[in-house]
């Protein structure tokens, strides 16, 4: 596709390029224009062109999780788009996002509504707690979603069943997007049932079972959905366990456990323990309450799977006021909850805290991933 005005004649490459330096919005409006720019724009080769570009240089984002108590509106969920600058003294954007087209915000109470840990490419993972409900995969600047097919839990008339894990990922080998449920079938005094992994794939709309090889019993896993309990990084989702994290390769399709750092002495007091991504890292982060103030000790994981690699690299604290961890913002601000639900920076250097005057009405309401806009598609209904 070239451009052409009366004599001046720009090369398709130049276009390109600068296409590629604009937000989604814009380029929307720009597949309007003939079906030679649609075609063009929604093309594989341009679409990863902007998503190279978007991750490199693109204007960073939270995408906030709030639960509200409005039963005026009954809108219980609010996701919100906060822009994450380098800068503090930037002004805090709460952008509530139109989500009446969701499945989720038209049969469903919406106070049901979470989402997975994982921006994969410009897409999340949404559910309801119910697990047996809607799964949308979703890309909210194309506002493009996609539900994935009813997979039904079955187990003997007398069990009954736990989902244990949900974990969102993208497998570079297959260039697919693919969901894992982990299931624990159990029954009163009756036999133990192996555990129950499925595997649905984005590129053949459909699931499969497959052998989980790694027993991990269900008593050391969180509650699925645990607000900074899970993580996605280098090709694999991960749970925290009791003392390992427990990670699912979307390639090979395999777990693996990787042991956390020797705490010593701190096993023995009330800790409470988070992962998040810190600088493409995993991140460890220990809760200690002293009194009434509390102080975090963030542990990083300098080589992927390497437990020797752990290395205690900051201390926030003892501060009052603050709560829990949410995770870490793309330019490594500490992101938490302070006591009367409200979000809440701090910054790792000068361990500056700063009240982002954003806030949820229910506790523990607050979930944040770091979220880009992309072009990629799901291949699922399109909104205008």
């Amino acid at each position: 596709m070239e451009m052409e005005m009366s004599d001046i004649h720009i090369p398709e490459y130049l276009v390109e390029d600068i296409l590629s330096r604009l937000p989604v919005k814009s380029l929307k409006r720009f597949m309007c224009v003939s079906k030679s720019w649609c075609a063009f724009i929604q093309s594989p080769t341009f679409v990863a062109h902007h998503l190279h570009r978007s991750r490199r240089t693109g204007t960073n984002a939270f995408l906030l999780v709030k639960r509200l108590q409005d039963q005026i509106t009954r809108k219980n969920v609010v996701l919100s788009l906060i822009p994450d600058h380098s800068h503090d003294d930037h002004e805090v954007l709460d952008v509530p996002l139109n989500l009446g087209y969701l499945p989720f915000f038209k049969h469903e109470n919406s106070q049901n509504l979470y989402i997975l840990r994982a921006c994969i490419n410009g897409i999340v993972c949404l559910y309801n707690d119910r697990f047996d409900g809607n799964i949308i995969f979703w890309n909210p600047a194309m506002r493009e979603f996609k539900v994935l097919p009813a997979r039904p839990i079955c187990c003997p008339p007398q069990a009954d069943y736990d989902v244990q894990g949900l974990g969102f990922g993208y497998d570079p080998k297959a260039d697919d997007y693919k969901l894992v449920r982990t299931v624990y079938i159990w029954e009163v005094h009756g036999p133990l049932y192996p555990l129950l992994i499925e595997v649905y794939s984005l590129r053949t709309d459909s699931w499969r079972k497959i052998d989980p090889v790694l027993k991990v019993y269900p008593s050391r896993w969180g509650r699925p959905g645990s607000f900074c309990s899970e993580l996605y990084l280098q090709g694999a989702y991960h749970w925290l366990l009791c003392k390992s994290i427990l990670a699912f390769d979307m390639s090979e399709e395999v777990f693996r456990l990787m042991p956390l750092p020797d705490l010593g002495s701190l096993w023995d007091v009330k800790i409470e323990k988070s992962i998040a991504v810190l600088n493409d890292s995993i991140a460890l982060i220990i809760r200690l309450v002293e009194g009434t103030e509390k102080s975090f000790d963030i542990w990083v994981m300098c080589e992927y799977g390497v437990q020797e690699s752990w290395t205690k690299r900051f201390k926030i604290g003892p501060v009052s006021g603050v709560n829990r961890p949410l995770g870490f913002g793309k330019n490594g601000q500490f992101l938490l909850v302070d006591d009367n639900g409200e979000l809440v920076s701090c910054n790792l250097d000068c361990k500056q805290i700063k009240n982002l005057h954003v806030k949820g009405d229910i506790p523990h309401s607050l979930q944040v991933i770091n979220y880009v806009e992309t072009l990629v598609s799901v291949q699922g209904e399109k909104l205008a």
